[in-house]
């Protein structure tokens, strides 16, 4: 007991305070959104403990499970590389993925615990990673549960077939498969495996005992339309019906016959066929088809009869383990995007039903159906329905739209936070103070009325709020700016065709737009007009190609309500898209167009471009390595080249990158003798990084150009390095990182430029520059890869920037730019201590109080993107990839706003004391000097 004591004692000399995050604050600031990406496969898994789960996957390498009652995330898997194959067997799902090399990997379905993997060594990688035949899969890979017990799991790819124990994975036998022909089809009979392979005008089947591995042709059907892209599929009952696109016919096979039989089809059945014609199984039955996803064929005798159909719908099937079948038909259409369902129970229709939606969506691309164990008269079923937009819905058997997941919002491609517009109050206020009065005396009683009433509304708000908030919470529906401009809507532009509207309160998607058929030329969001100049509504806009325009397509829209305002066909193509800073009247920005022949074209009216006034542009041709900049005075007109730079033959463009950070305050630095030392501010400063091609050993060059003259301000180049690079330039410095290949590391570079001329001058001009700037540079180490960089913007540029780092761990560390001071040195001199600058150590540490989003990591960070705020204190920060993350950061603490701890009852005594001190005090002396007088 002693020792314990003593242990105790001596342990509590090492305890120290920690800055830590209370339970009550995590997600009163930010807000973190999950999800699984782009899924094309589901599964219904019934756990131990009776809650259901929605197994989900698709072909970008991540697994997952979602409750089947709130539709949340219970689990989900990153595989770290495109998936081939997902077979759920029992309470395991099996998977088969991987890059350069394939693995075979186990997980229990209830929990996602990794179960065991193994690798699938010297097999090629499927050129079709992600067939969308349920059976027939040339050249795919194939996972089947085999054994009489069905405990062993069989996989067939690139030429090998090999057999794996189910509860460990260890591989009980593999063996070489007939590389004459692809193999198409893999089932397991008792046990057996049977094969069938694919050849120019002939079909062969196989047969593998399991138990002495013998393998057995016992079956060869030739027939001359058979081509290694002939669309098949083998039924339950073992028929094999093929469809020969040349003849236009199907075609029979039975599992007696060894000779293929035309099929007779139905006039109503041959009208409805699509020109590409897909055929599917229906698991559970011997003589039905599905046909174009649309169409449920019987095979009977030597003809097919069409049981059951929609016309511009898709159909899914499914069935329960007493072999009870039911097919779903969903038919989208209408202004609100809802489905129209029409559940079939042993091909029968049954009552049909709507399932609203709120929102417009894309079409319906797939449905799986499941069948819960009741009565054969009276099935309940479920069902998954994957749509254009990505998203997922699961559907109950009494119409009921159980929930919806947004698994686009995974694929953002572009983003812009956009500021909200004040009250209607506000600017009907707004307005009064804008009228044309040529009297000041007027317009300053106007401005006074105007703040009054304000005041007024304010206060009248806060009491009907107290008495609310008692009875109903405040609801935060309406999209208002808030006292300090916090609240903003993200627009974000997925690779689903898609615009998304989400308030960067909570994360809730506002409104969502769906393009059909739009695909974006420029990844980006064109924000043409904002939200404070009312009546005018919001502008923005983005460009892509559509089908119906034989050039690009203009699609606006107000961000604010996801409101289609205008779709403008343009009669050429666009090449580059340049938001000018000239407005009309109305506060709308204009657009350049530079068309593919060279042309420049004004979007709308008049750009207002004058000669004297040029606009200078710049083009990086990444193909040619060529980087072009000219200069357009007026629209319609051909740019005037200025000049033209080609780099050389063995470097490769990676990125270019612009200067998109705000406001700059300070225009110089205090230097340790009081002196100045102004900042190089070149407004039209770019970094491009390049990688060299074609060595053993790559390098990475950094160029810093004048995009207006063309000149070359800055070049360095690290020796074997490679990518990934990653760079930010921000007033007059650029930090960048790249992988160090000798030094097995991520390095991070600084680098800082300022003027030799040691003065400034207020409009800068890349027609005569000045002399080179000074360079200052220093290197950093870091323990852990980096996949983003970012910096801090507020509304003046007035608050320190801290520089943000996305890392591949998905934390996203804050890290001072004071820290990065190039002019850091490893023994301390005279300036350094003066300044307080510290001793420079090369390696970074990211402690725990450095990551901003502490343990909400954000899978796959593919961009950080930061906002201002009304508060110079504060800036927004929003994070995404798989995930998405928002939170706010306070480089220099919060200086501008009060604490919450703050003690206003002591303030207030205090201030009411010195008042009362003060009133006391004055007649006093008043008082005293009257006395003074009269002597």
């Amino acid at each position: 007991m002693l020792k314990i004591v003593h242990f105790c004692l001596f342990s509590l000399l090492f305890l120290q305070s920690v800055l830590s995050l209370y339970e009550d604050q995590v997600g009163s600031f930010d807000w973190h959104r999950r999800f699984l990406g782009h899924v094309t496969w589901s599964s219904l898994e019934q756990s131990t403990g009776g809650r259901r789960k929605v197994l989900l996957g698709g072909p970008q390498g991540v697994i997952g499970a979602v409750n089947a009652g709130p539709g949340s995330i219970a689990w989900r898997q990153e595989l770290g590389g495109p998936i081939y194959e997902i077979l759920h067997h029992q309470s395991t799902l099996i998977t088969v993925s991987g890059d350069s090399h394939m693995l075979l990997k186990a997980w229990h379905t209830d929990t996602g615990i990794f179960k065991w993997e193994v690798p699938l060594s010297s097999r090629a990688t499927p050129t079709n990673q992600w067939p969308s035949s349920a059976n027939w899969r040339p050249n795919g890979v194939s996972v089947i549960a085999c054994g009489v017990k069905k405990d062993q799991i069989a996989v067939s790819s690139g030429g090998i077939l090999s057999v794996h124990s189910l509860r460990s994975g260890k591989e009980l036998w593999n063996m070489q498969l007939d590389s004459d022909g692809l193999l198409c089809h893999m089932e397991s009979s008792g046990g057996e495996i049977e094969l069938v392979y694919l050849l120019n005008g002939e079909l062969k089947f196989e047969r593998i005992s399991m138990s002495n591995r013998e393998s057995k042709v016992y079956k060869n059907v030739n027939a001359q339309w058979l081509t290694l892209d002939t669309q098949c599929t083998v039924t339950d009952g073992g028929l094999v019906v093929c469809w020969s696109s040349s003849s236009k016919q199907f075609y029979l096979l039975k599992t007696d016959s060894t000779s293929f039989e035309p099929l007779n089809m139905e006039d109503n059945l041959s009208s409805l066929l699509s020109s590409e014609v897909s055929i599917t199984e229906i698991t559970g039955e011997d003589n039905y088809l599905l046909v174009d996803d649309t169409h449920i064929v019987s095979i009977d005798d030597s003809s097919l009869k069409l049981s059951l159909y929609c016309t511009g719908c898709k159909m899914g099937t499914g069935f329960n383990e007493r072999g009870d079948t039911a097919g779903v038909v969903v038919k989208w259409g209408g202004s609100n995007g809802g489905l129209v369902v029409t559940p079939s129970i042993n091909n029968e229709k049954g009552q049909t039903f709507t399932v609203q939606s709120s929102v417009e969506r894309g079409g319906v691309v797939k449905i799986d159906v499941f069948i819960l164990s009741k009565s054969v008269t009276d099935l309940s079923w479920r069902a998954v329905v994957f749509r254009d937009d990505s998203s997922v819905s699961f559907i109950s058997s009494n119409g009921e739209l159980v929930w919806s997941r947004e698994e686009g919002l995974a694929s953002i491609v572009a983003m812009e936070m956009m500021d909200l517009p004040s009250s209607q109050s506000a600017a009907e206020g707004f307005l009064s103070l804008l009228e044309e009065d040529s009297n000041p005396f007027l317009l300053a009683y106007k401005r006074v009325n105007f703040q009054l009433g304000l005041a007024r509304q304010f206060i009248e708000d806060v009491i009907k709020r107290g008495v609310a908030s008692i009875i109903k919470p405040v609801s935060s529906e309406e999209l208002l700016r808030d006292e300090f401009n916090t609240r903003k809507v993200i627009v974000a532009i997925t690779s689903y065709n898609t615009i998304y509207g989400i308030d960067s309160l909570k994360g809730k998607v506002v409104w969502q737009l769906y393009l059909p058929k739009l695909l974006p030329l420029i990844n980006e969001v064109y924000i043409l007009r904002s939200s404070v100049h009312p009546p005018h509504p919001p502008l923005a806009a983005i460009v892509g190609v559509a089908p119906h325009c034989t050039g690009s397509v203009v699609i606006e829209f107000n961000p604010i309500s996801g409101e289609l305002t205008n779709q403008n066909c343009l009669p050429y193509s666009v090449k580059q898209v340049v938001l000018l800073p000239m407005t009309d009247p109305t506060h709308q920005r204009k657009l350049l167009f530079i068309s593919q022949d060279g042309a420049s074209h004004c979007y709308g009216s008049d750009c207002g471009l004058q000669s004297t006034t040029p606009v200078f542009l710049y083009t990086a041709d990444i193909n040619s390595g060529t980087l072009e900049g000219a200069a357009i005075t007026r629209a319609e007109s051909l740019p005037i080249p200025a000049w033209r730079t080609v780099i050389p033959k063995n470097e490769k463009i990676l990125k270019v990158i612009n200067n998109r950070y705000g406001h700059t305050h300070s225009l110089g630095r205090v230097r340790y003798d009081r002196s100045v030392q102004y900042k190089y501010l070149n407004p039209h400063l770019v970094a491009m990084a390049t990688q060299t091609i074609g060595q053993s050993k790559p390098n990475i060059n950094i160029y810093l150009l004048d995009v207006v003259n063309g000149g070359v301000v800055h070049h360095v180049t690290h020796k074997q390095a490679t990518t990934p690079v990653n760079i930010v330039l921000c007033e007059n410095w650029i930090v960048y990182t790249y992988y160090n290949i000798k030094a097995y590391r991520t390095e991070l570079v600084v680098t800082e430029l300022y003027d030799p001329r040691n003065e400034t001058e207020s409009i800068w001009s890349s027609l005569t520059p000045p002399t080179l700037p000074l360079v200052t540079s220093q290197s950093y180490l870091l323990g852990t890869g980096i996949v983003s960089l970012s910096v801090t913007a507020t509304q003046r540029g007035i608050t320190h920037r801290d520089l943000l780092l996305g890392l591949s761990s998905g934390h996203i560390a804050s890290l001072d730019k004071e820290i990065l001071d190039p002019r850091r040195n490893i023994t301390p001199n005279q300036e350094m201590m003066d300044e307080g600058l510290p001793i420079y150590i090369p390696l970074i540490d990211f402690s725990a109080k450095r990551l901003i989003n502490y343990n909400q990591t954000v899978t796959n960070i593919r961009s950080i993107v930061t906002s201002p705020t009304g508060l110079e204190s504060t800036s927004l920060v929003f994070a995404y990839g798989l995930d998405l993350y928002l939170t706010r950061v306070t480089p220099s603490k919060q200086f501008d706003v009060l604490a919450e701890d703050f003690d206003y009852k002591l303030i207030a005594l205090v201030v009411g004391g010195l008042t009362l001190a003060t009133i006391v005090s004055s007649r006093l002396s008043a008082r005293k000097m009257l006395s003074l007088l009269w002597q």
